[in-house]
């Protein structure tokens, strides 16, 4: 880490986090106990503090090589991988038939997640590379949960043509889901406490950051281009992003798989969340954007 060579600690630092993604990406397909979660968590956030010093250690060198960008790619790419592995543990604990086995991936996972996003937050002010690792963060999040509000509020994922999906509304009062489609939006609201904490941590104190206003719409446009488009549908879209953890404190409640009864409350709630965290007031600037 305290080498001189900014090439050469770039590509430590991108391949140590590429090996942290291997660690973390199969961790959420298997059941593990709550012990070897706590280790293999404990050993990737331990490898996360030294790749975020190594960061510092690069800006420290006042280069202009564009090394320190590749860094913050890959951690922004790492985080990608981290949110995708709770939602698959949530995908877990759903489809188990005993969900409690699910329980201790999940926790870990997104107290590494909270952990890593508390410390980027409090760091981010005084390092432009952790600022930049945060924002790609938070937008990597906001089009997670814009896919899932377009699937909730659409009972179906995007379209490349929004056309079909609108030749689908408006819905029958009767219509059921089948449950196939039960799993999986039984899933994403099992997942979705959990990204909608994340995301509220890294927007704690968001408002008192220069031009927070207008990052504040951008976050929107973001969230509402996710949900509606444009740029956001075909197999070609986009989803590219760029702009230490600290000692774990108490882990979040684990939620409890959602039952097909409760599909319809939980989704409310979700809606009522997110937009509590964004807001609506991007619809009084649309001119402007």
């Amino acid at each position: 880490m305290w080498s001189t060579d900014s090439n050469e600690l770039a590509y430590n630092l991108i391949q140590t986090m590429q090996a942290m993604e291997n660690i973390i990406d199969p961790l959420a397909n298997k059941k593990h106990s709550a012990d070897s979660c706590k280790q293999t968590i404990t050993a990737v956030a331990r490898t996360c503090i030294t790749v975020f010093h190594g960061l510092k250690r690069m800006e420290s060198l006042n280069s202009n090589d564009g090394f320190p960008s590749h860094v913050v790619h890959a951690c922004v790419c790492f985080f990608g991988i981290l949110f995708t592995s709770i939602e698959n543990a949530a995908r877990l604990q759903v489809e188990s038939k005993q969900p409690d086995r699910g329980t201790a991936v999940l926790q870990a996972l997104s107290t590494l997640a909270n952990s890593l996003i508390n410390i980027l937050r409090g760091s981010s002010p005084n390092c432009p590379s952790h600022a930049e690792i945060l924002e790609g963060a938070t937008y990597d999040l906001l089009h997670r949960l814009g896919e899932t509000t377009h699937e909730l509020l659409m009972d179906g994922p995007q379209h490349d043509d929004i056309e079909h999906e609108v030749q689908k509304l408006p819905l029958p009062d009767d219509k059921r889901l089948d449950p196939v489609r039960q799993t999986v939006v039984r899933t994403m609201l099992t997942a979705a406490p959990f990204l909608l904490d994340c995301l509220r941590k890294a927007l704690i104190g968001a408002q008192d950051q220069p031009l927070a206003a207008f990052a504040r719409l951008k976050l929107q446009r973001t969230l509402v281009d996710r949900i509606f488009g444009p740029g956001t549908r075909g197999p070609n879209a986009s989803e590219d992003v760029l702009g230490l953890p600290e000692v774990f404190g108490e882990p979040p409640t684990a939620a409890n798989p959602i039952k097909k009864e409760d599909i319809q409350t939980k989704t409310d709630q979700f809606e009522e969340e997110i937009w509590a965290l964004v807001g609506w007031d991007i619809l009084a600037f649309e001119d402007r954007l």
